[in-house]
């Protein structure tokens, strides 16, 4: 063997060793960001915690002896940890929110602790003189606010506050007593 010819091998040697430390380094930087990615990817869906939902609504409910309108509001817990419902507002105006009290049978107890999936519903039946829509409207009326800025707001244990979709036709009726 002639000495060019080894030399020729040990130069080929030793550019195939850099090719393979270079493809591992390659490598070992994109192990690195699938990695990282991996990371957020489990943080995000870890932390991407569905909120509650529910909504606001008229509708009747039937008696033995007769039927009543009534106003229902519905939470949901979408949420995978089970949640504490404190309170239930009516946020009228820019600051002013009004505690809307349930005290009547058709209605679940406050606080109450949902787990994931459970409902609570909660309903104010309206009497013949409509008095609890007059008495919303004419507090809107004080507040010189609009019953399209008026929000149902749903307080959990925690603080957080989360606002409910209020039925179209429930505004339409308070509307109605603004006039």
């Amino acid at each position: 063997m002639d000495a060019n010819y080894i030399a020729y091998e040990a130069l080929v040697a030793n550019r195939a060793a850099v090719d393979w430390a270079f493809w591992s380094t390659i490598g070992t930087w994109l192990s690195g960001i699938a990695t990282v990615a991996a990371v957020i990817t489990s943080l995000y869906l870890a932390l991407k915690n569905p909120k509650i939902g529910g909504c606001v609504r008229l509708g009747r409910m039937f008696f033995e002896v007769d039927d009543k309108p009534v106003v229902v509001i519905t939470v949901v817990n979408k949420s995978l940890h089970s949640i504490r419902i404190k309170a239930i507002f009516w946020v009228v105006g820019d600051e002013n929110e009004i505690q809307q009290m349930f005290r009547n049978q058709a209605s679940d107890p406050l606080p109450i602790r949902l787990e994931h999936g459970d409902e609570a519903n909660y309903r104010i039946i309206i009497n013949d003189d409509d008095s609890w829509l007059k008495r919303i409207a004419k507090r809107l009326l004080d507040e010189n606010a609009s019953v399209e800025k008026m929000q149902c707001v749903v307080a959990l244990s925690t603080g957080e506050r989360y606002r409910l979709k209020i039925d179209k036709r429930f505004k339409a009726k308070i509307a109605q007593f603004m006039r």
